[in-house]
């Protein structure tokens, strides 16, 4: 699965998420709540199990010396997931529970620090060395903006991956 993704061209990746997004509207959440409940959910882990599996391929490619950790990054993902899992069992199908002032602050934390460490993550790799914010804040911007830095990044991380496996042909 890692491979295919990883060697997926960006257009085909798009064509998944127009796909994907296009079933969860055909969903009507007032005929079938639990359904629409149900995808968007599914949705939710497709996002970031994307994230998650770029997370991990390109931590495998850091050049040695680099220490990006991934602790927080994790943690950030299972408290979203779990958040919008907990979300879904406890509202009423088809709804969504308000999050507001400071309880909010905790979700924001977890959606931005996402594409951050994502984006510091690729910066790495392709500089093969340990650079700061100014560096990748672009590629940043280009995760947070999901659809078009898809778009952007996937070629990048399609030669960053071709490289690798060129450079280690034992598959690491």
């Amino acid at each position: 699965m890692t491979d295919r993704l990883m060697k997926a061209k960006h257009w085909q990746i798009f064509l998944g998420w127009l796909l994907l997004f296009w079933l969860y509207s055909l969903v009507d959440h007032k005929g079938y709540p639990i359904l629409f409940t149900i995808a968007r959910v599914l949705l939710y882990i497709a996002y970031f199990g994307w994230f998650l599996l770029l997370e991990r391929t390109l931590k495998a490619y850091l050049p040695s010396g680099s220490n990006v950790s991934s602790s927080l990054f994790i943690g950030c993902i299972a408290f979203l997931v779990g958040a919008i899992g907990y979300g879904a069992l406890v509202a009423t199908p088809g709804e969504s529970i308000p999050v507001e002032g400071f309880v909010a602050l905790p979700f924001l934390f977890a959606f931005f620090y996402l594409p951050y460490h994502l984006g510091k993550l690729l910066a790495t790799v392709e500089h093969r060395k340990a650079i700061n914010f100014g560096r990748h804040f672009g590629e940043t911007i280009l995760f947070l903006f999901y659809p078009l830095g898809m778009w952007l990044l996937q070629p990048r991380i399609n030669e960053l991956y071709t490289r690798q496996r060129i450079e280690e042909p034992h598959g690491s």
